[in-house]
């Protein structure tokens, strides 16, 4: 059982996402950089963008009502 509380977590996951997303984006410069297509890294991209808006909503929720 963890000790986290939900606003810890929430906290981290938009961390860990913020993370997810920079690696994305490296990602996509090597594969540019290497004469690579980047269509489906950039769609990657936009679904952890979305995703992550959903979790800092959510957290801002967790924030107004801890």
């Amino acid at each position: 059982m963890t000790t986290e509380t939900k606003l810890e977590m929430g906290e981290r996951h938009v961390r860990e996402g913020n993370a997810r997303i920079a690696r994305q984006r490296e990602l996509i410069e090597e594969l540019l950089h290497d004469g690579h297509r980047t269509e489906e890294a950039r769609r990657v991209l936009q679904e952890f963008e979305a995703v992550q808006r959903e979790l800092e909503t959510h957290l801002d929720f967790l924030r107004r009502f801890n």
